[in-house]
């Protein structure tokens, strides 16, 4: 099935931003809804509203435009485009809410200044406190609540193409996350049942949790992967340490190696900046920030001969958070027991 998208609006001082985006979503190859185009059935006595309301729960994606213009208020006080937004909402329907940049310039005002008497006579928006509203509205929802900005039209097709390809993305990894899932379950059982094998003292009841922890294919986890596979070895013989540790610091030094932290390390390789150590295996990635409360930092560390970790402190932060999150799933026992390797 062809996805519709139905795109929402006022029509007459949007037109221009309407094509484009129609354009668009007819270059990904799907389907757009748009009144204007007789994509919308008119079945009397709808109202041609009403049948505008009908059309999106008939829609896989809705797209609304918050411009200068809110519409003419109904009975119920709020505009076509307005309850469009609470018909997708209310069905559940995904959405993307674009809105002009100037429009969050005068909202950033009137949150300023809301019971001033400017807004009463405001000459650059028709229903400035209703189309406020409206995007305060969207942001509150529980889904579905971002809000791009745009100050030109190809800005706003390149957000669309982008948004929806985000969407498909994620849709596909829900359906694929499970089929993933049941290939992690199948690893950690085999890794459990080769501890198990291989170990004649009683098997620990979090062994299989720590084994599915690291085992998730996410970014998050790759890079500590990377470093228990080229310093400690198989990840089953790594699981009693980090059980046993409270802290990233408190496993490197249970598993015989040390940590050497430089935060000269940003944006460069390990090798570039320390080449008397002789390098076994170095990794990059992104991981959230440590440093700033938004926005991603760039992971580096390498394994050198000597038994040394090299990173810089986005690595660090990142490997600290992950023995925290371990621990919230897994009892550990404290850093006074041994340990066997």
């Amino acid at each position: 099935m062809i996805p519709n998208i139905f795109i929402s609006s006022t029509i007459a001082d949007l037109r221009y931003l309407r094509d484009a985006l129609r354009g668009a979503v007819i270059d990904l190859a799907y389907n757009p809804v748009m009144s204007e185009h007789g994509e919308v059935g008119y079945l009397n006595p709808s109202t041609a509203a009403e049948s505008c309301y009908r059309s999106i729960k008939q829609c896989q994606m809705a797209v609304i435009i918050i411009g200068q213009r809110y519409g003419k208020p109904s009975e119920e006080g709020i505009s076509v485009t307005h309850k469009e937004f609470r018909t997708a909402r209310k069905h559940d329907i995904p959405l993307i809410a674009f809105v002009e940049s100037k429009v969050m310039h005068y909202k950033d005002v009137y949150e300023a200044s809301p019971t001033s008497d400017t807004w009463n006579k405001f000459d650059l928006m028709d229903h400035p406190k209703l189309t406020f509203g409206l995007i305060d509205e969207i942001t509150d929802a529980k889904s579905y609540n971002g809000l791009i900005a745009f100050n030109d039209v190809e800005e706003a097709r390149k957000a669309l193409k982008l948004q929806i390809a985000n969407f498909v993305g994620e849709s596909l990894s829900q359906v694929i996350s499970p089929m993933r899932s049941d290939i992690k379950d199948v690893l950690a059982e085999i890794g459990t049942l080769r501890h198990e094998l291989s170990e004649s003292r009683e098997l620990d009841p979090d062994f299989l949790t720590t084994l599915r922890f690291i085992l998730d294919d996410s970014q998050r986890n790759s890079g500590f992967r990377y470093l228990i596979e080229n310093t400690i070895g198989p990840i089953d013989k790594a699981i009693p340490f980090l059980i046993k540790s409270r802290t990233f610091d408190e496993f490197i030094k249970k598993i015989g190696w040390k940590i050497k932290v430089n935060s000269e390390l940003d944006g460069k390789k390990p090798f570039e900046l320390d080449n008397e150590n002789d390098m076994m295996g170095m990794m990059t990635f992104g991981v959230p920030s440590r440093k700033e409360e938004t926005g991603f930092g760039s992971a580096n560390f390498g394994i050198c001969k000597d038994k040394t970790v090299l990173m810089n402190d986005y690595a660090k932060g990142h490997f600290d958070w992950m023995i925290v999150e371990l621990n919230k799933h897994v009892g550990t026992k404290g850093s006074d027991e041994e340990v066997e390797s």
